[in-house]
């Protein structure tokens, strides 16, 4: 922006000899051209279009998500293996996304990286576990929907479900909230979409509070509620937060606290045992919906 300032200014002044009869027109006519041009170029990327973008139109969700391009395949290597991380024709770890059918259920799943399945090889995530589950009682094609990003936030999963609630028609949607201090910044040179981590972003441990933070969690949890009703789908969550566990606990969606250890393969992570257990958690819930 600041170059189209320099340029719009740059024009300004050599309109100085422009007759006075017409200076103003000149000046107001170079300035909305200015202006409309710099509009053009410094486009804003909104991250609450209510699109859900098919391939191959992802560039404006690639940009503003850390989601991988489509069908990049990355190989992890650790001291005790590797793990392959396979990304679909959306860029999540998960398959495919297609057209639902009448013979599918559609399971949505969202939360940061232990819903991602960081640490893990694919079919020890949570919702791999739980998916594999859920089809062997209701013999239905469950299409197991992982939309889960690296790093991301409870804003994310909002945002998320606000735009794929009438594209995937999901059955279920189900959320491993992540901690409630991370959100959702929308910086002020590029206005691109930051995922905030307070920890690893040190300029936001001053600002950021428990008040702040429950705050726009509670947002983020009346929309997705809102919504779900509306649309008529149910949705069962979990936290890995203390207080969001604490605040909803006795919830009539909730499963429980998810119990985390670090014994996945990076070891930052949940190992396969955890994961296998908020499954479960998971599980014992769904049927209870049936």
């Amino acid at each position: 922006m600041n170059q189209w300032i320099n340029k719009l200014n740059q024009i300004w002044n050599s309109t100085k000899d422009v007759d006075p009869n017409i200076d103003d027109l000149v000046k107001a006519s170079v300035k909305r051209n200015a202006i409309h041009k710099a509009a053009a170029d410094y486009h804003f990327i909104d991250p609450w279009l209510k699109l859900f973008p098919k391939p191959p139109d992802l560039n404006h969700e690639i940009a503003i998500e850390s989601r991988k391009p489509p069908y990049v395949g990355i190989i992890k290597k650790y001291e005790d293996g590797e793990i392959r991380c396979d990304h679909n024709n959306y860029g999540f770890r998960c398959e495919d996304i297609e057209e639902k059918t009448d013979d599918d259920l559609v399971i949505v799943s969202l939360g940061c990286s232990f819903t991602y399945g960081a640490g893990v090889p694919v079919e020890d995530r949570w919702t791999d576990v739980l998916c594999k589950k859920i089809q062997e009682i209701t013999k239905l094609k469950v299409r197991n929907y992982n939309l889960a990003l690296e790093g991301h936030t409870n804003d994310y999963c909002a945002r998320t479900v606000y735009k794929t609630i009438n594209e995937l028609k999901p059955d279920l949607y189900c959320f491993l909230f992540t901690y409630r201090n991370r959100m959702e910044w929308v910086t002020n040179e590029d206005r691109t979409v930051t995922q905030v981590i307070p920890g690893y972003d040190t300029s936001f441990i001053d600002i950021m509070n428990d008040g702040v933070a429950m705050y726009n969690f509670n947002k983020n949890y009346a929309l997705i509620d809102s919504l779900c009703r509306l649309h008529n789908v149910p949705y069962l969550f979990s936290t890995a937060d203390p207080l969001i566990d604490k605040t909803y606990r006795g919830v009539e969606h909730y499963v429980g606290k998810f119990i985390r250890d670090t014994k996945g393969m990076d070891g930052e992570h949940p190992g396969p045992v955890p994961h296998a257990q908020l499954a479960e958690q998971f599980f014992d819930k769904y049927k209870q919906l049936l």
